[in-house]
């Protein structure tokens, strides 16, 4: 057994940290659950993330702005969602019975939908505020 997800994440943080500050290359950041919303804009979306032990992460957005997130919540607080549009990303496959009863719709299991794509990667770090090198 190795270190948690958590310590990985701050590994590849300061790993690219560090490129930036030897290259001087911009570093931005983006929200995985924006990632994963971006191609459905400007239809209300909301990305949900499996958290894991019973929760998600969870943002929503309305013609491409943040409405409600992000946050984390139980699986069993999905249902008191305000469900309008879709509902994408791993979390929305896994607690699919939850989030169509709140009133979402949820794209088939293999949807391209559900994986964060590089376009929207690339799209959203074009309009990004680099890190400042002193952070």
């Amino acid at each position: 057994m190795g270190p948690g997800s958590f310590t990985g994440l701050r590994v590849g943080v300061s790993t690219a940290r560090a490129l930036a500050l030897a290259t001087g290359a911009e570093l931005v950041a983006v929200s995985s659950l924006e990632a994963l919303a971006w191609p459905h804009r400007p239809e209300p979306v909301t990305a949900v993330i499996d958290a894991r032990r019973g929760e998600a992460f969870v943002a929503s957005y309305d013609n491409g702005a943040r409405a409600r997130g992000p946050e984390a919540i139980s699986a069993s607080a999905l249902p008191e969602l305000d469900g309008q549009g879709l509902a994408v990303g791993d979390g929305a496959v896994r607690y699919r019975a939850e989030l169509e009863a709140a009133g979402f719709d949820v794209p088939a299991d293999d949807a391209p939908g559900h994986v964060m794509g590089s376009s929207a990667l690339l799209a959203l770090t074009a309009g990004a505020t680099p890190w400042a090198s002193t952070r």
